[in-house]
């Protein structure tokens, strides 16, 4: 994602970076978040039990292997 026209506001394409997205055999998932000091999510691919998510930016990512399609998460 190019950051820097995302904070210009002019990157239209967002949904192809944010949310949760197929990557080899997991997912990536990341969210904006600017004020936030840390984020965590949880959901069916790691028992709902809270990871946190890697800060960069004001962006959180998190890569999960075990994530699949269909599975329920929250940030």
């Amino acid at each position: 994602m190019k950051r820097k026209e995302f904070f210009e506001g002019r990157l239209f394409d967002t949904y192809n970076h944010m949310g949760a997205h197929k990557k080899g055999n997991g997912y990536t998932f990341t969210t904006f978040a600017p004020n936030a000091e840390k984020v965590s999510i949880i959901g069916d691919f790691n028992g709902w039990e809270e990871q946190e998510m890697k800060p960069d930016e004001g962006f959180f990512t998190l890569v999960s292997d075990t994530a699949k399609c269909g599975d329920m998460y929250k940030y």
